[in-house]
């Protein structure tokens, strides 16, 4: 197995990353980080001789501590083209999700595409990106949360029409919630992939090499099978 060495005078022995709980790629149990991407995260770590820490922050205060360097990384994110001003982003992805609309099951609510959402109250996550085919689209009452958790409750009490969500975040959280059975699925706006991300204000060029190695170590472990054994602890 090949290990990719990223040069001592360039990085610091610990690795912070923002984050925010988006089970089951990241969340806290038991008082510890678990999640596909922790496993994945702290993998390539330990390769490169390097300790990840990881930062609970609120979705946009973590992209704007990435922006400002107060931090070395994030994820999960979507690569936007906003976000490749300030981030280094490694070609392979990290995850993939859905991003779906759900409504109240045995709503009268019908939603075929978008345009069926002009003039209903729909909750997201402020900050998040659901791709880019929904971020382009600007024809809706947001009603922006903090957080899934958030969401989740809105629409059960019927305080929105609809939420857009990540499938599997939202679905372990929701089941978490005892809502497992409240929610169906009206439409799904794609299927994309999740990135870490790095800043560019870090010293040097330690943003790029750590996305340049992260990119190297991701392909490694898909190759090695290492990440679908990752994948198959959390199904």
């Amino acid at each position: 197995m090949a290990i990719f060495l990223l040069p001592k005078n360039v990085l610091a022995e610990k690795i912070v990353f923002a984050t925010t709980q988006v089970p089951p790629f990241v969340y806290m149990e038991n008082g510890n980080w678990v999640g596909i991407d922790v496993d994945i995260i702290r993998e390539i770590c330990k390769r490169h001789g390097l300790e990840a820490e990881f930062k609970d922050l609120p979705w946009k205060r973590g992209l704007n501590d990435v922006e400002k360097g107060n931090v070395d990384g994030m994820f999960p994110l979507f690569r936007t083209e906003e976000r490749t001003k300030f981030m280094y982003f490694p070609s392979e992805y990290i995850d993939t999700v859905k991003t779906i609309i759900l409504i109240q099951k045995g709503s009268d609510v019908k939603i075929s595409n978008l345009n069926d959402l002009k003039e209903k109250r729909v909750a997201t996550v402020a900050g998040f990106s659901y791709g880019p085919i929904f971020d382009a689209y600007t024809e809706l009452k947001k009603e922006e949360c903090n957080e899934m958790e958030t969401q989740a409750k809105m629409l059960n009490k019927g305080r929105v029409a609809a939420a857009v969500v990540p499938d599997l975040p939202f679905g372990f959280i929701s089941k978490q919630l005892g809502f497992h059975d409240k929610f169906e699925t009206a439409y799904i706006i794609s299927e994309d992939h999740n990135y870490v991300g790095f800043s560019m204000k870090l010293p040097g060029e330690k943003g790029k090499l750590l996305a340049e190695k992260f990119e190297q170590s991701l392909r490694q472990l898909r190759q090695e099978g290492v990440e679908e054994k990752i994948l198959a602890k959390y199904r």
